[in-house]
């Protein structure tokens, strides 16, 4: 049995975290609230199993950790990256809240006094689809952020997507210090099945409520390492 600090000894492990920025001109932008803490701490624990561990965000704070950290911007920037590093990743857990639209860029500052602009959207790559649509060895690990948990949704977006392990968690868990969210898989085994008083486990389901931003973290990397 691997000691704690070397479960992930050899592997190499892909993190995305935070928002994307979506410049509409030269200094107005479209983002969103995610802080990027939660897949700051994943690449964290994941580092402390022993892993090589990239992680790509927009969060400049990230950089000084025991992590490779690649600076990013836009969704584009952060799918270039993914394609790059992809093939070389044991687990992919793309926990960013990538922009799913992009304003169509216009060049300089907007000036106000020639009217009220229309903003024109673009879609923006599917970071995910694409991860799934190329999987080969890799385990795939996404997240369902939504108004309020649906499980039939997040179970349509697991298999959209390719998904090995989908992480369906509320809007709410955006502003909080305790993370509410179902960890979603057709291949728990029972070890997963103890620990928390709060959880709930039923099959390829299983919810916890109120965990602390490192537990959480804890719990999405030892259900990757069961798949």
């Amino acid at each position: 049995m691997p000691s704690a600090e070397t479960k992930l000894q050899g592997k190499n492990i892909l993190v995305t975290a935070g928002p994307t920025v979506e410049y509409w001109d030269s200094v107005r932008y479209l983002t969103n609230r995610a802080s990027g803490k939660t897949g700051l701490e994943i690449a964290h624990y994941a580092r402390t199993l022993g892993a090589q561990v990239t992680l790509v965000s927009s969060i400049k704070s990230h950089a000084g950790y025991d992590v490779r950290h690649i600076l990013i911007s836009s969704a584009r920037d952060m799918f270039k990256v993914v394609k790059e590093e992809y093939g070389n990743c044991d687990i992919f857990i793309s926990s960013a809240a990538v922009a799913d639209f992009r304003p169509v860029y216009v060049k300089g500052k907007i000036d106000k006094r020639k009217g009220m602009p229309e903003i024109k959207l673009k879609r923006n790559p599917d970071i995910l689809k694409w991860a799934g649509d190329n999987k080969e060895r890799q385990v795939i690990a996404g997240f369902s952020l939504q108004e309020k948990i649906d499980i039939k949704k997040a179970k349509l977006k697991k298999t959209e997507k390719n998904c090995d392990l989908m992480i369906v968690n509320s809007i709410s868990n955006l502003s909080g210090s305790k993370k509410t969210f179902t960890l979603l898989s057709s291949e728990f085994s029972s070890e997963l099945t103890s620990g928390l008083s709060s959880e709930i486990s039923s099959g390829e389901i299983q919810e916890y409520k109120d965990v602390d931003i490192t537990e959480t973290a804890r719990r999405i990397v030892e259900a990757c390492l069961k798949l």
